[in-house]
């Protein structure tokens, strides 16, 4: 696991407010972005110039349970975080990243590397690009 004083601390706050929400397994960051507005109010002198800082990010959550709600759940992570941090998030259960990590899921198999790892309780070892041989002859048999 990575420690909390590498992250940035927004990132670092998004990470502590989905470990409360549910029973978290791990994280994967697949994007982040920072957007930066700012506003000046010339008409009202008290209010001067305001700068805002948001940030983006795009999440692969393992978790032991279901989430029934996605949307509800970026929302509320979006909420909690003073609405800084909007938060994208892609959930899958742990035996259902251990069911796809074993029939040769490409895109679970390059996130799931450790330069992403933001969070991990117990480290998944992604087998590579599609070395199952009942998916790897369908597909050459497709190509």
């Amino acid at each position: 696991m990575k420690s909390y004083a590498t992250l940035d601390k927004n990132l670092a706050q998004v990470v502590a407010i989905i470990k409360c929400k549910v029973q978290l397994h791990s994280i994967y960051l697949i994007g982040s972005s920072k957007k930066t507005i700012s506003k000046k109010y010339i008409l009202d002198p008290e209010l001067g110039n305001i700068k805002k800082g948001e940030f983006s990010y795009s999440l692969l959550v393992i978790t032991h349970e279901f989430v029934s709600d996605p949307k509800t759940f970026m929302n509320d992570v979006f909420n909690k975080t003073g609405e800084k941090s909007e938060v994208f998030t892609i959930h899958y259960t742990l035996n259902d990243i251990k069911y796809r990590l074993r029939h040769g899921d490409n895109f679970i198999s390059r996130i799931l590397s450790s330069e992403n790892e933001i969070y991990c309780s117990e480290r998944l070892l992604p087998c590579g690009y599609c070395y199952h041989p009942k998916m790897y002859s369908m597909i050459k048999k497709e190509w």
